[in-house]
């Protein structure tokens, strides 16, 4: 996944799900300051992945980035902006 490479190339650790309920497992036993979510993921989508993350009193703080097309492994949809990560402040909602 590219967004993988590019987590690990700017110095985070990744650890990575292969399908939405891994996904769901690894969030909960690793309580990762970012999950990013393929909206395509087997067993149970990205989105349901994300709704179940907010329903739990103990990952719904986690900061979530649900996306398209990364299970493909295209680097062509990736935009370029994401190449090169950044520490933001998290915007309120």
């Amino acid at each position: 996944m590219v967004l993988a490479e590019a987590f690990t190339r700017a110095g985070y650790l990744v650890l990575e799900a292969s399908n939405g309920m891994s996904a769901l497992r690894l969030a909960r036993q690793a309580l990762p300051e970012l999950v990013v979510l393929d909206v395509a993921l087997a067993e149970i989508t990205g989105r349901e992945v994300l709704d179940l993350l907010r329903a739990d009193v103990l990952t719904r703080g986690i900061t979530s980035l649900l996306v398209g097309g990364a299970s493909q492994g295209s680097r062509a949809r990736v935009p370029r902006s994401l190449h090169t990560l950044q520490a933001v402040e998290p915007v309120a909602a």
